[in-house]
């Protein structure tokens, strides 16, 4: 199998389960997701990704009604039934406010989630440490003042939009500015950068996710927050972070960067 999914007590892939049209995560974007890492078979920051997922979800007013054992039970399922036991994967768990019974953007604050609003599917995967070349977006910025860029949703029509003008210019992927004119992120991960032997990040108010292995090393002191100027200093290294990688940035539009040859190891010890 190349994936497996599960949805409504059903196992099958991609091509054989569905969710129903009048789903408002399908017509509205309306819902919340995790990207969790497994490595040999274990989740990694499984908790962390779960809180996460629930902090949003109460901020957004749409309740997650699912017990964390179910959840952790249905994660090991998956595990077990798509043989990786000792693999390396990822698995994407989903959440949305649920199914409507009419047109427009209004929502029932009484609605009862059930079971029928959450489904996860399972890859198999390799973290990723390749360098890649970056464009700073010119169409795209991410905006500070928006509470929801604080929350991991479904809507990521800005970032296609954002590496799609990269790549028509020439490179693999976008970075995005923040609108307070600050370096903010890259597409789908968190930008670190070492300078002067110190691992820093954009701060919270450019608008950045906070995302999990960001967080891990904000609290063992690894990376530092910061207000990050476009223009990259001398000597700088920088790099993408998420749940399924560190990549370096050899390139950010004309300026070439020196490539950051311990990525490998910085995340391993963020993650581990």
């Amino acid at each position: 199998m190349r994936n497996l999914c599960y949805f409504n007590d059903n196992w099958g892939s991609i091509d054989e389960l569905a969710i129903p049209l009048n789903n408002r995560g399908l017509w509205l974007s309306d819902g919340i997701f995790e990207t969790i890492c497994i490595l040999n078979g274990k989740p990694k920051l499984l908790n962390d990704h779960i809180n996460r997922w629930q902090k949003s979800a109460v901020f957004l007013k749409m309740e997650i009604s699912l017990k964390n054992d179910f959840i952790y039970e249905k994660i090991n399922e998956m595990i077990k039934r798509f043989g990786a036991e000792e693999k390396n994967a990822t698995i994407r768990i989903n959440w949305s406010r649920g199914a409507f019974s009419e047109r427009g953007i209004n929502f029932n604050r009484n609605y009862i989630h059930t079971k029928y609003n959450f489904w996860m599917v399972i890859y198999e995967h390799k973290p990723s440490f390749k360098a890649f070349s970056a464009y700073i977006s010119r169409k795209e910025q991410r905006n500070a003042n928006s509470q929801l860029s604080q929350h991991k949703t479904f809507s990521y029509v800005q970032s296609i939009s954002a590496r799609s003008e990269a790549q028509t210019q020439g490179y693999d992927d976008a970075l995005l500015l923040s609108t307070t004119g600050e370096m903010c992120c890259a597409t789908t991960a968190n930008l670190i950068i070492k300078r002067n032997n110190q691992f820093l990040t954009p701060r919270n108010a450019s608008g950045c996710l906070p995302g999990i292995m960001r967080e891990q090393g904000l609290r063992n002191g690894t990376i530092k927050q910061a207000l990050i100027d476009a223009n990259p200093m001398e000597g700088d290294f920088w790099m993408q972070l998420n749940s399924l990688g560190c990549q370096p940035i050899r390139q950010i539009n004309d300026i070439e960067l020196p490539i950051f040859n311990q990525c490998k190891e910085f995340w391993y010890s963020l993650i581990d």
